[in-house]
């Protein structure tokens, strides 16, 4: 813990004291490393900085793009829609007898039809979700 308070001190431009969302959350999880890491190869301070500020937002969308239950439940619906399993978890709440339907392999009733679609839309997202972060 020692490392981590002496990186805390070095990158306080980095570092959030009093995380408040899930981006400063995962931020804090793995920022103290890569910046101390990153230090070796960097010319000064500064140039590490603004590599792990680069850095920082593509890996936060990473892991937040891999986050599900149960760290993503308490999260708002904007901070789930950046996660496959959340926009899922998202359509199952919002159309709940779809989603009964899906898992027992029965099929809906014609009037439920425009639910399907829009389920299965929503699904479509999550399914272009995980394609854009495996690449």
């Amino acid at each position: 813990m020692v490392q981590a308070q002496t990186l805390k001190r070095k990158f306080k431009n980095l570092y959030f004291e009093s995380p408040v969302n899930p981006t400063q959350v995962f931020s804090i999880s793995f920022i103290l490393q890569i910046a101390g890491e990153r230090l070796k190869f960097s010319k000064s301070l500064r140039n590490c900085e603004l590599w792990c500020r680069k850095e920082q937002s593509k890996r936060t969308s990473l892991l937040m793009g891999t986050s599900k239950s149960p760290t993503i439940d308490n999260w708002a619906t904007y901070y789930q829609n950046q996660s496959p399993y959340g926009i899922v978890k998202i359509a199952k709440s919002r159309y709940p007898e779809i989603a009964a339907l899906q898992e027992n392999g029965v099929q809906p009733s014609k009037n439920q039809y425009a639910h399907r679609c829009k389920f299965f839309e929503i699904c479509q997202d999550a399914m272009a979700l995980v394609n854009k972060n495996e690449t």
